[in-house]
């Protein structure tokens, strides 16, 4: 009977794991899709969307409110790329997106964020300090 048990926890570890690959590989997956996990863990479609729902609320929630802190080299990237050009075009946040491994969204906001926060230090002061970066704005 014991043994029983032990397999159904590491039924329910498999499942778990396979549901994670599967939320890693699209977090928000069609009807179809949701179908066909339901059908391959056993688990009710009910439940497996509702898996998917609170998967996705408790990881946007870890992160809500919190500041987003890329790594230094993709900082530098962005910074050479927003010297160059301060408003580039949807096409070129695209490309650069693709290149540092960003949604079109976090490069986008990235851009946004950095002009309002250039706009608003040269009203107030004419240093700025970024991620452990100095900036004296010219």
């Amino acid at each position: 009977m014991n043994n029983k048990k032990s397999n159904k926890i590491e039924n329910q570890k498999h499942i778990v794991e396979y549901l994670i690959r599967k939320f890693n590989q699209n977090s928000r997956p069609n009807k179809e899709v949701l179908h066909k996990i339901a059908s391959k863990t056993k688990i009710s479609y009910q439940k497996i969307l509702k898996w998917f729902l609170d998967e996705r609320f408790k990881r946007n929630k870890a992160h809500y409110g919190q500041p987003n802190h890329f790594p230094i080299e993709t900082t530098k990237f962005l910074l050479e790329k927003y010297e160059k050009q301060r408003y580039p075009s949807s096409d070129m946040l695209r490309i650069y997106a693709n290149k540092i491994s960003l949604t079109f969204k976090q490069v986008q906001k990235w851009f946004n964020k950095r002009r309002f926060n250039e706009k608003k230090f040269k009203r107030n002061d004419r240093i700025m300090f970024d991620k452990g970066i100095l900036y004296i704005l010219i």
